[in-house]
């Protein structure tokens, strides 16, 4: 039997003269948190509406564990899916919800009340398995949603961006309950989000969508500090774009000079290098918390010489002035207006140990290393 839970090849659909998926495939292990993450219209809940048997392809195919089930109808496939709204039965009660299905698969009552007991349990909700789901908080008609989904015993379990109704608090405390409950029942999840920090969060690996097409897959580390492209760098999390001219190339680093000759390091991932040439435009990628923030009379400032030598590894080092500061809490966030007018957003963790900077229109240097900062092909949008 392949490791391969789900194994996506090559699939295209189309709605019309819509072309919602393009040429998509992705490989989803046993007992995996894989996310699809993208943006509203990207094709990721497409994607999961064809694992779940909901929409079918329009060329491609799609495998659960090595065999295909493209002709499989919804309720053959040893898949279950948690919606958005949960779609609880309003009036059954929550133990009468989570057995419902087992009932329709014509359980014998005493299994019936067992799965139910230890699904119960599971999700936590002992003392409300009498209530009906409007005499529950919207974080426990999720859990009786989740535990009615597993109570089965799926192979795949598909959850279609099941917190974006919860607040804030009860997300992030949902987030882990989440990640808890999969890897207690060894089920492979595969979960939609348009929101990078659930994903980023609760995910073993990472598929980011743009537009019908897949961008990058990898783990979330991956994903935040070696995208693939613009649209990941600028969809996970917060970054810097600066525009940059390939110097020269050396393995995994290009060297890149900025517009008013001054040469730094960026690191890039594989392929890139490949089939980047001296002169190329391009970009780099810099994440606001990789950035120092120093003052601009600080001796320390290192000096980049023009006459960097192919192979040495040079860091970033700007001048410009503060445009805005907002005090968050656990760190800061500073805006630099550079000696070209482009704005770099800089953020810095609070301490005693950590110089601050409070005024407005005080001359600074801003600091990257080599180390992360990301060279990114112009083009790769």
């Amino acid at each position: 039997m392949t490791n391969n839970a789900i194994s996506i090849r090559n699939v295209k659909k189309t709605f019309g003269d819509f072309l919602a998926l393009k040429d998509i495939s992705i490989n989803v292990a046993d007992n995996e948190f894989f996310t699809l993450l993208g943006p509203s219209g990207c094709g990721k809940t497409t994607l999961l509406r064809m694992i779940a048997g909901f929409e079918s392809t329009t060329s491609g195919e799609i495998q659960l564990y090595g065999a295909e089930i493209e002709k499989l109808p919804p309720h053959q496939r040893p898949v279950n899916t948690v919606f958005q709204s949960y779609a609880l039965f309003p009036h059954f009660n929550v133990e009468e919800n989570i057995g419902f299905g087992l009932r329709m698969l014509k359980w014998s009552e005493a299994d019936i009340r067992s799965r139910v007991n230890e699904m119960v349990q599971t999700v936590e909700l002992e003392e409300f398995v009498h209530r009906k789901p409007s005499q529950l908080s919207g974080g426990q008609q999720q859990r009786v949603a989740l535990a009615r989904a597993i109570a089965p015993k799926p192979k795949v379990l598909l959850l279609d961006e099941p917190l974006s109704a919860l607040d804030l608090k009860l997300r992030q405390q949902m987030r882990q309950e989440l990640k808890n409950l999969q890897r207690e029942t060894g089920i492979t999840f595969i979960f939609v989000t348009h929101d990078q920090e659930e994903a980023l969060t609760m995910s073993d690996r990472v598929a980011v969508m743009s537009a019908g097409e897949l961008q990058q897959v990898g783990s979330p580390s991956e994903i935040y500090e070696q995208p693939a492209n613009r649209f990941v760098a600028d969809f996970i999390g917060e970054t810097n774009f600066l525009p940059v001219t390939v110097h020269s190339v050396e393995r995994d680093i290009v060297h890149c000079a900025l517009a008013d000759g001054g040469l730094f390091s960026a690191g890039a991932n594989a392929g890139i290098t490949s089939v980047v040439s001296v002169g190329n435009s391009g970009l780099v990628s810099l994440r606001p918390e990789s950035l120092r923030l120093l003052p601009a009379a600080n001796n320390n400032a290192q000096v980049v010489s023009p006459e960097l030598q192919q192979s040495a590894a040079t860091d970033l080092d700007l001048a410009g002035v503060l445009k805005d500061i907002s005090y968050l809490g656990t760190d800061t966030s500073y805006t630099v207006a550079l000696e070209d007018n482009t704005e770099i957003s800089v953020r810095m963790q609070n301490g005693p140990s950590v110089t601050s900077f409070t005024k407005v229109g005080e001359s600074v240097r801003v600091r990257a290393s080599s180390a992360s900062a990301r060279f990114l092909l112009d083009c790769a949008q």
